[in-house]
C-alpha cells in the first residue's frame, strides 16, 4: 500500500461509509434513519482514527492556521 494511502485510509474509509449511507438514504422515507446513520458514521470513524493520530492531525492543521 502507498504510504499516502496508508496515511489516510481512515479518513478514506470514513468517507466510503457516509457516501454508502447517502446512496441509502432516498430508500427510507423515516427520520430516525438519519440519526441512525450519523451515529454508525461517527462510530466507524471513532474505530477507524486511534486518539493519537487525531491529535496529530489537529497538530498538523494548526500549523496552517
Amino acid at each position: 500500500m502507498k504510504p499516502v494511502l496508508r496515511r489516510y485510509r481512515a479518513v478514506i474509509a470514513a468517507a466510503a461509509v457516509f457516501i454508502v449511507f447517502l446512496l441509502l438514504l432516498p430508500l427510507y422515507r423515516v427520520k430516525a434513519v438519519d440519526i441512525v446513520g450519523i451515529i454508525l458514521i461517527a462510530a466507524a470513524m471513532k474505530a477507524l482514527v486511534p486518539p493519537a493520530e487525531v491529535r496529530r492531525l489537529y497538530a498538523e492543521a494548526e500549523k496552517f492556521d
